[in-house]
């Protein structure tokens, strides 16, 4: 109900009350002063009328009597229904004949005793018949009630006038300029400022206006200075992550030759020593980024049915040597696990899962045990479940479980950690519609879950076969032939340690070149199947040179894999969206890298491409100069 009917309604009201008050109240009170009236002219008629009959009677004049009676009730005309006179032994003098006395609503009987010096004399009864009087003073009523609902109604019209011109319209243009202000549109006229209630309310809305347009510039010069802050921790972040993997791919990836080389055990175990603190410095430097991604809600998820048993394998598989190392017992309940299936993107789930059993066997104690399970819930959802025989938390701790960087005091047992990986865990699950939540008893241990979609029945379980397929196709397209690979890097080392992994574990023919220019030239010139391409080249940037590589009717449908140490989700999408068929970040994984050079030439095999495959032996001269 808008203010105009709130307004409206007590006036109706009032109105309507007042109407009843007149009708049901003073016009009768006033009928009836009308009616008092008449009667008490008839009293006095008859009271003049008795000061002639008392000599007439006492004469015992009867015809000057009736000649008086008669006369009168004529001139009353018709007022007078029945008049009776009796003396005072209560004979009945006039009329002569006996007349019936009526009876009805509007007639009312009058008695008088006439008397002389204290003595009665006669009694005179007369029925007064006041119809006409009563209804002539009800049309009157009537007319004054007419009268009185005309002068209301004009009052009611004025008034709601007056309501719409004081009261609607300042306040539908306040409405108005606070739906505009909510806008962020400052810029509108509010209604004249006056002395009354609106008056005050329009001064107080101006100084919201006001107050309302400083604070707006003030977010607007905080949301740039957080933005210009944004960005350049952005821009430091990518720096970093580029700066520290350019090095933790020389270490990592030669680290990785030489255990595959090695057959001295005491080497083989420096080396595991080297790759396990290279792995834990890019797992920090991977944290780091992470945590950037989270809060900058840019996490890149690909949702697919999984399934939930591999999922498990995979997870445990990567910490049992933690567990081992650490003295700690470690199962898995398969019941609840076999055969089903869930909707998730399976490497951040894992990445998840790798941590709170990480957690459980890292917070345990010596002989304790941790159990992953798995069950399925209602309304379509599946829970993993991390159970150890920990210290538990206490309430303090459990308060401050999901702040970053905070390891609730585990830095003085010497735990290894960051205390970002559970504030990851929390957020990743989240955004793959999930919920992670956790149940802890000081002495008894602690449980922390993973609530996720289960799969849709129906749902296509065969991706393994595309890759399967893809392997088939390169295979196929090879037969007889190898396939020519350049890879463009300004990185000498870079450069070696790729050779090294393509000459020990493929049988593709490497050229390299260590500019953007010289490999377009390159390129061009001897038309490799597939192009390992740095983004940060000394001449040109990657997407510049890939570029020009799409331009030129030679090269353009070569497909090309930017290979970076530019990290960042941003970066990462952008070189997806740019047009490189993958994206693969530094330090190199072997295995990533021959998997992704795998995919490639076998989807370029697919789509025709395998002509190109009879290359090799023209470009070995080029690739033994490069050596």
């Amino acid at each position: 109900m808008g203010i105009g009917a709130k307004l409206l309604w007590p006036i109706v009201l009032a109105f309507t009350l007042l109407m009843g008050v007149i009708h049901f109240y003073f016009v009768p009170r006033l009928l009836d002063s009308e009616r008092e009236s008449v009667l008490r002219h008839e009293h006095e008629v008859l009271n003049a009328l008795e000061t002639g009959l008392v000599q007439d009677l006492l004469l015992g004049d009867l015809a000057a009597i009736y000649a008086t009676l008669d006369s009168q009730i004529e001139n009353r005309g018709g007022v007078w229904a029945w008049l009776e006179l009796r003396n005072a032994n209560g004979k009945r003098l006039y009329p002569l004949g006996e007349r019936p006395r009526p009876d009805g609503e509007y007639l009312v009987a009058l008695d008088h005793i006439m008397e002389l010096d204290g003595a009665r004399v006669a009694h005179i009864s007369l029925v007064a018949d006041l119809e006409a009087e009563y209804l002539a003073g009800l049309v009157q009523m009537r007319d004054i009630e007419q009268l009185l609902l005309l002068v209301l109604f004009v009052l009611l019209a004025v008034g709601l006038w007056l309501q719409q011109r004081w009261v609607r319209q300042p306040l539908a243009r306040l409405e108005l300029a606070a739906t505009q202000i909510s806008r962020g549109e400052f810029d509108i006229a509010l209604p004249a400022v006056s002395d009354d209630e609106i008056g005050r309310l329009t001064r107080a809305f101006e100084d919201m206006r006001t107050n309302l347009q400083s604070a707006q510039q003030v977010l607007i010069d905080a949301r740039l200075e957080a933005e210009k802050a944004s960005q350049a921790k952005s821009a430091f972040l990518s720096r970093m992550s580029h700066e520290l993997r350019t090095p933790m791919n020389a270490i990592l990836g030669f680290a990785q030759l030489l255990e595959l080389e090695a057959r001295d055990p005491n080497g083989r175990e420096f080396i595991a020593e080297i790759l396990k603190a290279g792995d834990h410095l890019l797992k920090l430097i991977d944290e780091v980024l992470d945590l950037a991604r989270v809060e900058s809600g840019k996490v890149e998820l690909v949702l697919e049915d999984v399934d939930a048993q591999s999922l498990c394998d995979e997870s445990i598989a990567l910490v049992r040597s933690l567990a081992r190392e650490s003295g700690v017992g470690l199962s898995v309940q398969t019941g609840g696990i076999a055969g089903a299936r869930i909707h998730v993107d399976g490497t951040r789930l894992k990445q998840v899962l790798v941590n709170l059993l990480s957690n459980a066997i890292k917070y345990n104690h010596l002989g304790g045990r941790v159990t992953l399970s798995g069950e399925r819930r209602p309304a379509g959802r599946f829970r993993f479940s991390v159970s150890d025989t920990g210290k538990g938390l206490d309430k303090a701790q459990q308060q401050r479980l999901f702040n970053p960087f905070d390891r609730l005091g585990a830095e003085k047992d010497g735990v290894h950690g960051t205390g970002i990986g559970l504030v990851i865990s929390k957020r990743l699950v989240e955004e793959m519609g999930g919920e992670l939540g956790y149940h802890s008893r000081v002495g008894q241990g602690s449980t922390f879950w993973i609530e996720v979609d289960a799969a849709e029945q129906g749902r296509n379980k065969d991706a393994e076969a595309v890759a399967e397929g893809a392997s088939a196709l390169v295979e196929a397209a090879s037969h007889g032939r190898r396939a020519t690979v350049l890879y463009i890097e300004d990185n000498r080392a870079n450069r070696y340690l790729v050779r090294r992994i393509i000459e020990q574990h493929t049988s593709y023919l490497l050229l390299s070149a260590p500019d953007a220019v010289s490999g377009i030239a390159l390129a061009h010139e001897r038309l490799p199947d597939l192009i390992l391409m740095d983004i940060n080249l000394p001449d040109m940037d990657g997407f510049s040179a890939l570029s020009r590589l799409r331009s030129q009717g030679r090269t353009k449908s070569i497909p090309v894999i930017a290979v970076s140490a530019n990290a960042m989700t941003r970066q990462v999408e952008r070189g997806r969206a740019g047009g490189f068929v993958a994206y693969l970040t530094k330090p190199i994984a072997v295995k990533s890298l021959l998997e992704a050079i795998s995919s490639a030439l076998g989807a370029a095999a697919a789509g025709g491409e395998g002509a190109r495959f009879g290359h090799a032996e023209e470009n070995r001269e080029l690739e033994e100069r490069d050596k």
